[in-house]
Parts: structure tokens; C-alpha cells; sequence
């Protein structure tokens, strides 16, 4: 199972949760990380899975396989290596887990090189593999769509009010506030900054209303600009920024909804974490929103 950088998301989720299921057949895998490592990679040993780090080379990548001598790479979100393993005749199975409007230029040639050598791959939603067909070189009869999924145990099975009052406590919210949440990393695809500005203008009038953006710090600049968004908006006590929590079921049973701004999920798993906490959802209409709008 190969990664880039494994620190804290809703890929990471993904990949350890089915890397728990694959282990729960019988299979044995190895987890490589390419990347930066953080609190995934850290529950990844916690879990004890097998965790490898490497800094990627085509040696060592070569020299990896040939010693691990893999039935098979299942990547998510890697492409490095794809060529080594082609040459090695070690099938690879690529999981898109978003519409990558952002890749352009060097990067979507190495994307498109690399979908080439691909062996299959698996879309997280049907809007996925249409994107990833029409502009990343995808196969359409070499990807298959299977659906991201949650655990819903742990978004129904604590005790809500319990995790509800506790939060509310430790962050200075109060029982009768009204919290819209914003659960994703703080990056320029999530779209934080314009959730910020749609708070700002509904806000007046609504003195009870809060907005909470629970995620990991991806790109400081960018959360320095929304700290100065709140800043000038005059909502500092309104308006949280949260690093992310192990459980982060409990932060939707402290919120009274749920919103974000990304315009092109392809299948967002905080959306489903939503609805299985029974939130109202404030979201554009893409991916799998636009199969529950």
C-alpha cells in the first residue's frame, strides 16, 4: 500500500481503515510512505501495521520491490515508482480519491505517463471517473467506481451529548450557540476562506451563531490569511480554528450543522459523516452532494 505524504485527512482515513479490512482477510501488506509523516502514520504503528518510510529514489523504490516482492501496489495518491514496477511486471492499482482540478502542466503529464502503466483503478465516486477519464488519461473500461464508505458505528454509537457538552465547555461555546462545522485540512481546495466570508455576511443579526474549522494546517499562509479574514470580520470569538481531534465524531455531535465550501469533491467523507450524525448540510453541489442534494 503506497503513499505520499501520510499526516492527517480523509485519504489517511481511508487508507487505514482499509488496510484494517485487508488485514482482517488474511492478507499481509506493507504501508510505504513517500512523504512527510504525522498522527496517521503514528496510528498506522499504533495499529501495528507495517509501516516503511522511504525517501524515493528509483533504486531504492526497485531494490523495495524486489525484496518485498509484492502481488500487487495499491497507491493512493502516489504515482512515484509506477514505472519501476511495470519494468518488474508488479500490477498497480491507482485509487483516485478526488477530482484533481488542480493538477496542470509537469503534473498532469507525470499523472497521465504514470495512468499508462496503471493496471486499474478504482474511483471514489462516478463524478471521480468522469473527471479522471475526460482530462487525466483514465481508461473508462480500466476504472471502476466504488464508492467511499465510514465506520457509522462511531458517529452513532458514543454518547452524543455527553461529547456534545464536554466540547462546548472546553472551547468556550455556549448550550444555546448555533455551530455550523467546517471539518477539512486548511488547504486552497477546501476552500476555507470563502465558508469564512459566507459566515461574516449571514452572521449579523445572529448573535448566538458559530463557525467551527476543525482541520490540519497544510498551508500556513493560507491560514494566516484566514486568522486575518476573522480578524477584520471583527468575529475572533465566534469564529475557531481547531487543530483535529482522534475523534472527530464528537465534533459533530457538538455541532448543529455542517458546512463546506470545496467545489470539486468527488466523495467527501465528511459529507457522509454528516448525514449519519443527522446535520443539516450546506454544500455545493458536486460529487456525491449532488447525488443527496
Amino acid at each position: 500500500v503506497q503513499v505520499g505524504n501520510f499526516e492527517a485527512g480523509g485519504l489517511e482515513n481511508v487508507v487505514l481503515e482499509l488496510n484494517e479490512f485487508l488485514r482482517g482477510c488474511g492478507m499481509r501488506l506493507a504501508l510505504v510512505v513517500l512523504g512527510t509523516q504525522g498522527a496517521a502514520a503514528e496510528r498506522a504503528r499504533q495499529l501495528g501495521q507495517r509501516l516503511i518510510a522511504l525517501d524515493y529514489s528509483s533504486a531504492s523504490y526497485r531494490e523495495l520491490l524486489q525484496r518485498l516482492k509484492p502481488k500487487v501496489v495499491l497507491s493512493h495518491y502516489s504515482i512515484e515508482g509506477v514505472e519501476v514496477c511495470h519494468e518488474l511486471n508488479v500490477p498497480v492499482v491507482q485509487v483516485i480519491h478526488n477530482i484533481y482540478m488542480w493538477l496542470a502542466g509537469e503534473e498532469l503529464r507525470r499523472f497521465k505517463d504514470a495512468a499508462a502503466l496503471t493496471s486499474r483503478f478504482v474511483a471514489v465516486s462516478a463524478a471521480v471517473k468522469e473527471y479522471s477519464v475526460r482530462g487525466l488519461g483514465v481508461e473508462t473500461d480500466r476504472c471502476d467506481v466504488i464508492g467511499n464508505g465510514i465506520d457509522v458505528d462511531q458517529f452513532t454509537g458514543s454518547d452524543r451529548m455527553v461529547a456534545r457538552d464536554r466540547l462546548r465547555k472546553r472551547y468556550g461555546i455556549g448550550i444555546n450557540d448555533f455551530v455550523f462545522l467546517d471539518m477539512a485540512a486548511i488547504n486552497h481546495q477546501k476552500n476555507h476562506a470563502d465558508v469564512v466570508r459566507a459566515f461574516s455576511r449571514a452572521v449579523h443579526g445572529w448573535d448566538n451563531a458559530k463557525l467551527v474549522v476543525v482541520g490540519p494546517v497544510y498551508e500556513k499562509g493560507l491560514y494566516d490569511e484566514i486568522r486575518t479574514l476573522v480578524k477584520e470580520a471583527n468575529l475572533d470569538s465566534r469564529i475557531l480554528l481547531i487543530e483535529p481531534t482522534s475523534k472527530p465524531w464528537d465534533f459533530y455531535a457538538m455541532a448543529d450543522a455542517f458546512v463546506g465550501g470545496s467545489i470539486f469533491e468527488g466523495g467527501r467523507l465528511t459529507l457522509l459523516e454528516a448525514m449519519v450524525s443527522d446535520l443539516p448540510v450546506i454544500f455545493p453541489k458536486v460529487g456525491v452532494a449532488e447525488r443527496y442534494g
